[in-house]
């Protein structure tokens, strides 16, 4: 086995490997490729030379690493994701289970991903949209993948004042007028219980609209 290229950039580094067989070219982060030429004391290359199984290796899991890295930046790029999201985004692009919580690791020690500042956007995202209420957002973010600590404190930034005119919206949009019989405001408040909001939510909501609506 071979070390038969090296080519070095600012942003990439390009190594090939062959035998008889072939070859492959891995890209690096130039950070990973010195670290690995160091261990490995590899300098610069001006012809083929012999490496070992162990470098191969080596060499590979850091092309891995770098891609997951990468791709990792890219999906965050694109709209909010929670970790388990990204780590599930990552191994379906081909990056192993390690490698995508490494990159998962780096990106949430540079602030790239930060669940509570990203939960609270889809959040306000949700709100603003959709106009649901804080129980149809709460579920809504644990099945992305946000833990409880985070999708607490997102929905504590909204103010309760935010939650009740989501809620009026809906009302003037599905309810106007507000049923008077019965059955009808039942089937009312059940179905805006399902966008995720209370009773009690409901009727402050209704008092608040009424109110507004006399002046």
């Amino acid at each position: 086995m071979y070390l038969l290229g090296l080519v070095i950039s600012d942003r990439d580094v390009f190594v090939t490997i062959g035998n008889d067989d072939g070859r492959e070219e891995f890209v690096l982060s130039p950070n990973r490729w010195k670290k690995l030429a160091a261990a490995f004391g590899i300098g610069d290359i001006e012809e083929p030379i012999s490496v070992t199984a162990g470098f191969y290796d080596a060499v590979s899991d850091a092309a891995g690493a770098t891609r997951a890295l990468r791709d990792g930046a890219k999906v965050l790029s694109g709209g909010p994701k929670s970790r388990r999201e990204l780590i599930h985004k990552l191994c379906d692009r081909g990056a192993s289970r390690a490698h995508a919580e490494e990159a998962a690791d780096y990106l949430e020690k540079r602030g790239y991903l930060n669940e509570t500042e990203q939960a609270e956007t889809l959040a306000r995202s949700l709100l603003r949209r959709n106009h649901y209420g804080r129980l149809r957002i709460r579920a809504y973010l644990g099945s992305h993948g946000y833990g409880a600590a985070a999708v607490n404190e997102a929905l504590g930034n909204i103010s309760p004042v935010d939650w009740r005119e989501g809620c009026i919206t809906l009302i003037e949009r599905k309810y106007t007028p507000w049923p008077t019989d019965m059955d009808g405001q039942k089937k009312a408040y059940a179905a805006l219980g399902r966008l995720g909001y209370t009773a009690d939510e409901v009727k402050t909501a209704l008092r608040c609209k009424r109110n507004s609506d006399m002046l």
